[in-house]
């Protein structure tokens, strides 16, 4: 009972704190997201030079399995860099 308990709440604080940051980062990912130009032909996404931030990879094709996650760490990135964090 009680354990069981406690460990629910370690799994609501958590998801809580990850809610909380993945709300945060939105709106950064959204900018980057915004940038990106995806190629059917190369089935692949990539940035032009100049339109994201310097922690964005451009100039190279990001594979479209990979996009998703590129999008999030660069917003990460630069929510971190804004925040101060």
């Amino acid at each position: 009972g009680m354990i069981a308990l406690v460990l629910v709440m370690i799994g609501l604080i958590r998801r809580l704190r990850t809610d909380r940051l993945r709300r945060a980062v939105a709106p950064y990912s959204a900018a980057i997201y915004q940038q990106a130009w995806y190629c059917a032909r190369c089935a692949g996404v990539f940035y032009l030079p100049g339109t994201v931030p310097a922690h964005v990879p451009t100039g190279a094709l990001v594979p479209v399995e990979a996009f998703r996650d590129t999008v999030w760490l660069a917003g990460h990135h630069s929510w971190v860099a804004d925040s101060g964090r």
